[in-house]
């Protein structure tokens, strides 16, 4: 059957066998799957050729008054973050401000909200080029990391925020970036932040450069946020 198809569907393919095929009702139902199948093929190739040639008119055709549809929006650059929106923005801020007077009970004058977003053209550890990176946080003894990235200078980890409670704003918040590795953990730079000096709202990422290693930053949405009642100078 499959010769006898392929046999017939070249046939078909000159006006007169298709014309003979069509006037016959027998052949025709006998062979009617390869006479759909071949409309369908020439439908393709007449749209595919108006697309090439009429591609404006199609467009216009699309839109009401004869307008084009508005070019494709240029591509995401794949290393730029993505912002909160103003209510994901104020439910953080609100859940930070529950935290806040939770932790005032034990002692804290606020929290500390640290996000890591990404790092920025990190130094290369690795025999390849490149390299396996994670965070560690640390905040009066208390510490915290990301997951490893593997094989990435410019990792995205994007990752679940952090939370410290803080017992004074004269702390410091330090961040390791460290290259994961079977026998231990080699820096990649590091670098520490005045708790004090940190922005009071979640939703304003900044990028901070690296010490100690030639060149890197990290990206960081990171938030300050003293407890109901406690005054700036008190803390």
């Amino acid at each position: 059957r499959l010769r006898v198809d392929g046999l017939v569907t070249r046939l078909l393919a000159y006006d007169g066998w298709r014309a003979v095929v069509e006037a016959d009702p027998s052949a025709r139902a006998c062979f009617s799957h390869l006479l759909i199948s071949d409309e369908r093929s020439k439908t393709a190739e007449v749209g595919t050729a108006d697309g090439a040639g009429g591609g404006a008119a199609a467009a216009a055709e699309a839109h009401p008054g004869g307008r084009a549809a508005k070019p494709a929006p240029a591509a995401r650059d794949p290393h730029a973050s993505v912002a909160k929106t103003p209510k994901e923005i104020e439910s953080a801020m609100l859940s930070l401000r529950q935290c806040a007077a939770k932790a005032a009970a034990h002692g804290a004058v606020g929290v500390l909200y640290v996000q890591i977003l990404a790092g920025h053209d990190l130094v290369s550890m690795d025999d390849d080029g490149l390299s396996d990176p994670y965070v560690r946080i640390k905040v009066e003894g208390r510490t915290q990391r990301t997951e490893v990235i593997q094989d990435s200078l410019n990792p995205r980890w994007g990752s679940a925020s952090f939370v410290f409670g803080v017992k004074s704003r004269d702390s410091m918040v330090h961040f390791e970036c460290l290259d994961d590795d079977v026998v231990k953990a080699d820096p990649m730079g590091e670098l520490s932040l005045p708790i004090a000096e940190c922005p009071v709202e979640v939703g304003r990422p900044q990028r901070h450069k690296l010490v100690n290693v030639p060149h890197g930053e990290l990206e960081l949405d990171i938030a300050f946020v003293l407890a109901e009642g406690v005054s700036a100078a008190a803390a």
